[in-house]
């Protein structure tokens, strides 16, 4: 091979070289972008369940299993979390299946024959708005299985489908007793957490 020929090819490989750093160094700073940006989610969502626990604090005694079912509500979400282009996202109709299949499980063996009806699809959402909305639908399910069903069983049904492809329905309800409204002026601590989770899936 000519001279020329070898010095063309070695120039034309060391571009070569050039460019798998370049494309190395890019995937690099992709990476590190995202899993900054899981951070600041893990660090946004562990600051809602610090504020529920600040709410819980103005009762005289914790309620440490609904504590301890958000805290598993939240780590269940963040392991079907995964990387797409610039930001997370999750399956919300696997988590919400997941998520009462588990509140169910937990509350087995009190003698209360409930029953879980639940349709989901499988809806990809952003982690920033999937962790208030599973911390949203465990309050809903820990309270329905708590105290839907004092001395009887029933069913809870949980729907979730998409209406277009911006917007979803999810519904929770329960064949229970239900609840008699007091109009003192007053909210339940749940119902302030309830709100306030949907204030934060808006966002």
């Amino acid at each position: 091979m000519h001279a020329d020929n070898y010095e063309a090819e070695i120039q034309r490989l060391k571009a070569q070289l050039r460019d798998c750093e370049t494309r190395h160094i890019k995937d690099l700073e992709h990476r590190t972008t995202l899993m900054e940006a899981l951070r600041h989610e893990v660090r946004n969502n562990l600051a809602i369940v610090a504020s529920m626990l600040a709410i819980h604090k103005r009762k005289q005694a914790a309620d440490l299993e609904m504590v301890r079912s958000r805290i598993e509500a939240l780590a269940d979400l963040y392991k079907k979390v995964q990387m797409v282009d610039h930001h997370s996202e999750a399956d919300f109709g696997d988590c919400l299946l997941e998520l009462a299949t588990k509140a169910l499980q937990f509350h087995d063996g009190d003698g209360r024959a409930i029953r879980l009806d639940i349709q989901c699809e499988n809806l990809h959402v952003n982690t920033m708005r999937a962790a208030p909305l599973v911390l949203l639908a465990n309050e809903i399910l820990m309270n329905a299985l708590k105290h839907a069903f004092p001395n009887r069983g029933g069913t809870i049904t949980v729907r979730l489908h998409a209406i277009d492809d911006f917007r979803a329905l999810l519904s929770i309800s329960d064949d229970g007793v239900g609840f008699q409204h007091v109009d003192n002026g007053t909210i339940s601590h749940g119902l302030l957490i309830m709100k306030r989770l949907a204030a934060q899936a808006e966002t």
